[in-house]
């Protein structure tokens, strides 16, 4: 049987860390001093006792990039009173000492980060996985498969084990070069507690392309392909840098979009309609003449959805529970502007 590999054991336990109000050019210093690449801003006061800050939270990682990129914004000011707080990136992408490595390529690939805190149950740091590890380690296992399958090549039937390890390393759709649904469940989760942790909306909407059976059945099958490679580019090239596109199943998409209130996420909704529309690809199947899509969205809005403070935890904790109860709502708002005519979207706080 194949042993799940875990964050834990590729990450490294040995991380240096700086408190939130330590000065950005002793930092600096340190870095260079212990040739690091990046550090890990706690939320705790300078002074506090090394033995303790394991009852802190991470609250950031500052790299070298970070710090050069701050150096060009702030090119010709001081930098005497510039603390760690302010270089620090807004957001800490972080995973679960014992998540999978899958898992954590995701987000760096979904989050576009090279260096992911590795929390404990209590959300205290234990250690830091970089980009750079998690390469290594898929492209070892990936050897691994290779001679597990040259051993296997003689039997009658298909190592089961294997085929469930080779689909762990599969990131990303063959046909349409998007994320795929799995990856999309892992990166949905995290943006669902990066959103509750640091009280900012985010909104998903499905995108399904109309009366796809009938282009499929009159066009065949390669054509369909086509199709679906289209309407996917027609929508990367719509969205935003921090969108991110995925394949949901058949001709279905889901786009997940951070940062993003329900007001946000109708204008985009309308947008890509409109692009669409505006590529004009020829369906005579359809009462349109051409592919159109309908899609429904969904918001969430920690402000509006939590209301003690206290409950944070649980919409944490459970993420996926919402998550899938977001994902639900979308798809009845998606199944209303279908039945209403289709090539429209529907909010779901519409219905």
């Amino acid at each position: 049987m194949a042993k799940h590999l875990t964050v834990s054991e590729f990450m490294s336990s040995n991380v240096t860390h700086v408190h939130a109000d330590d000065k950005l050019l002793a930092i600096a210093k340190t870095m260079r001093t212990q040739n690091i690449s990046c550090v890990m801003v706690m939320d705790s006061e300078a002074g506090t006792p090394d033995e303790k800050i394991g009852s802190h939270f991470p609250i950031g990682i500052i790299t070298e990039r970070n710090i050069v990129h701050f150096l060009a914004d702030h090119a010709g000011h001081g930098l005497d009173h510039v603390t760690a707080k302010a270089v620090a990136p807004p957001t800490l992408v972080s995973v679960h000492e014992d998540d999978s490595l899958f898992e954590a390529m995701v987000l760096c690939r979904s989050q576009r980060v090279k260096h992911l805190a590795v929390l404990d149950k209590q959300e205290h740091l234990v250690g830091i996985i970089t980009y750079s590890d998690l390469v290594d380690a898929n492209y070892n296992q990936i050897e691994l498969q290779a001679a597990l399958l040259e051993n296997s090549a003689g039997s009658s039937e298909p190592d089961q084990d294997i085929n469930a390890q080779l689909l762990e390393l599969s990131l990303t759709d063959p046909l349409l070069k998007i994320g795929n649904r799995r990856s999309m469940e892992i990166d949905l989760k995290q943006t669902h507690e990066l959103a509750v942790r640091y009280n900012r909306p985010y909104s998903i909407a499905i995108i399904d392309i109309d009366h796809f059976k009938k282009y499929n059945d009159n066009y065949g099958h390669q054509a369909g392909d086509e199709a679906l490679i289209a309407t996917s580019n027609i929508i990367t090239g719509t969205i935003r840098g921090s969108d991110r596109l995925y394949r949901y199943g058949g001709e279905e998409f889901l786009l997940l979009m951070p940062e993003t209130n329900s007001e946000a996420a109708r204008n985009a909704a309308q947008r890509l309609l409109a692009r669409i529309n505006n590529t004009n690809i020829k369906h005579e199947y359809s009462p349109f003449g051409m592919i159109t899509v309908s899609i429904g969205t969904y918001s969430f809005d920690p402000e509006k959805e939590i209301n003690a403070i206290d409950a944070r935890d649980i919409y944490i904790k459970e993420a996926e529970k919402f998550c899938a109860k977001g994902i639900e709502a979308a798809d009845k708002a998606l199944y209303a502007a279908k039945t209403d005519g289709r090539n429209r979207a529907i909010a779901a706080e519409d219905l």
